[in-house]
C-alpha cells in the first residue's frame, strides 16, 4: 500500500545526517506518552518521517555545520530580516524564550539543517522560512554538555 503524503509532510530530499545518540533519544520520545498530546498536531508523525529518512552518525562525524539537538542558532526570518537566537531543545527543557522544542514544527525543521540552509514551517496556516545564519554552540563538537548551556540574546 502506497503513502501518499501532503507537501508540507514531505520529507526533503538532500541527505539528513543526525547523531546516533540524538535518534536513539528522539525514538525514545515519539513511544513516549509525550507525544499523545501533540497528536493532531502532526509534528510527532513529521518527526518520525524525518528520523526515517536520517542517517544516524557517531558525534564526531557531524560537521560543525549541522544543527543537532541542543544546539544554539542564529535565525533569520527570511521576509523580514528579523534575527534571533534559539536553542533546539526537548520538551521538558523548552520553558522560556529561546528555547524550540523538538516537538514543535520549527524544532522539527530544525533538526538537520545546515548553517545558510532555509527552513519552512507553517503557523496558523500562514507559513514562515527562516535561514541559520549561524551556529552558536553544537554541543555534539564543542564537547559541551547540554546542561551547562545558555542562551543569550543579541
Amino acid at each position: 500500500m502506497l503513502k501518499t503524503l501532503s507537501p508540507r509532510r514531505m520529507p526533503s530530499l538532500r541527505p539528513l545526517t543526525i547523531t546516533a545518540a540524538d535518534r536513539q533519544k528522539l525514538q525514545e520520545l515519539l513511544e513516549s506518552d509525550i507525544c499523545l498530546a501533540y497528536a493532531a498536531s502532526g509534528v510527532c508523525s513529521d518527526l518520525a518521517l524525518k528520523l526515517d529518512i536520517a542517517c544516524a552518525a557517531d558525534a564526531d562525524a557531524i560537521t560543525s555545520d549541522v544543527v543537532t539537538m541542543n544546539s544554539t542558532v542564529v535565525l533569520a526570518d527570511v521576509r523580514w530580516g528579523h534575527l534571533k537566537v534559539v536553542r533546539l531543545v526537548y520538551p521538558r527543557n523548552a520553558s522560556g524564550e529561546g528555547f524550540v522544542s523538538i516537538l514543535s514544527p520549527l524544532g522539527v525543521a530544525l533538526l538537520g539543517a545546515r548553517v545558510g540552509e532555509t527552513v519552512q514551517t507553517r503557523l496558523a496556516d500562514s507559513p514562515t522560512c527562516h535561514r541559520v545564519e549561524k551556529l552558536l554552540c553544537q554541543p555534539t563538537n564543542d564537547g559541551e554538555h547540554p546542561a551547562h548551556q545558555t542562551v543569550h540574546h543579541t
